[in-house]
């Protein structure tokens, strides 16, 4: 279709429970997915874009990735390093005229978050943790990367957009322990 105008590094893997106990061979393949995975999107992506001077990298990260999750395993540190490449990103492609921005989503109706919302314990928890008391749609996390890979945007690189319902602004404290 002729240039890369437009990539959103999107592919990612979970893990839940206590991060204490992830075993090894979860932790480099869900780095591997989400952090690796990632930058070799950023980098194969950038690469076509700069030649043309123009084009958005969009990343998908997480919520967690500034407040954690104690049931989360590692997921929320390869997030928080999705961050931290699209800031990295942001700053050595900004010469050249390309933008790196990312999403970070909180709970949404995927396939991933499928047997988390069908948990009625887990979902009163997350409806709990979100002031709009529900997860979001995809198409209402798509919008945004819309609207971040039109020229409306133009002038944003390096930041992450949070679509979390105000889960952010709620300042998510730890449940009480035994």
């Amino acid at each position: 279709f002729g240039t890369l105008d437009i990539c959103i590094a999107n592919a990612a893997l979970a893990d839940y429970g206590d991060i204490m106990d992830v075993k090894e061979e979860i932790f480099d393949k869900l780095y591997a997915v989400n952090v690796k995975g990632t930058f070799l999107t950023d980098q194969a992506a950038a690469r076509r874009m700069i030649p043309n001077k123009r084009g958005v990298i969009i990343n998908i990260a997480s919520t967690v990735a500034v407040v954690g999750d104690n049931y989360e395993g590692c997921y929320p540190g390869s997030k928080g390093a999705v961050n931290l490449l699209t800031r990295t990103f942001a700053l050595s492609l900004a010469p050249h005229g390309v933008r790196c921005v990312a999403i970070g989503p909180g709970a949404t109706r995927t396939a991933m978050m499928a047997p988390f919302l069908a948990d009625p314990v887990r979902l009163k928890g997350l409806q709990a943790r979100t002031p709009r008391g529900r997860a979001a749609e995809p198409e209402e996390i798509a919008s945004v990367a819309v609207f971040l890979a039109s020229d409306d945007a133009s002038y944003v690189t390096g930041q992450t957009y949070y679509v979390d319902g105000g889960r952010l602004a709620l300042n998510y404290v730890m449940p009480a322990r035994d």
